[in-house]
């Protein structure tokens, strides 16, 4: 009976060892990679909660927000008032498709979140003169 009980505890060990392995695993090093996923929709839903910039071409906009309030939040879905002009280049940003186009490669510059020197020097000179940017349209 002592040996039966031996063995058990030596699986469970060995199933708890591989389980702190895995998650560790998970955590640490996959971690960037599964963020990085289009089909991580945790990420994509907590995107649209950050309004994007506008897509314009010389006269016109071919890109930009409309919001919706859903239960206290407010999400920024993309409107292209121009339909079909210029929609291969620009793409499309959409919680079922993700992105593609424009609205991808420049994602982080529209967000915000991809920032240069130069844009964050600008955005604070803007606002201690109390200018709003055109970007908030």
């Amino acid at each position: 009976m002592n040996r039966q009980l031996t063995r058990v505890a030596w699986v469970a060990m060995a199933l708890i060892v591989a389980l702190v392995i895995g998650t560790t695993y998970w955590q640490t090093w996959a971690r960037p990679e599964l963020a990085a996923r289009q089909d991580n929709e945790i990420q994509r839903v907590a995107e649209f909660e950050v309004r994007r910039g506008l897509i314009t071409a010389p006269t016109r906009v071919l890109a930009r927000n409309r919001t919706e309030k859903r239960r206290g939040k407010t999400f920024y879905f993309r409107r292209y008032p121009q339909g079909k002009l210029a929609a291969h280049v620009v793409g499309y940003s959409t919680i079922s498709r993700s992105r593609a186009g424009l609205e991808k490669s420049l994602n982080g510059t529209l967000t915000g979140t991809d920032r240069a020197l130069s844009d964050l020097v600008e955005q604070q000179l803007d606002q201690s003169e109390g200018r709003r940017s055109s970007e908030t349209r």
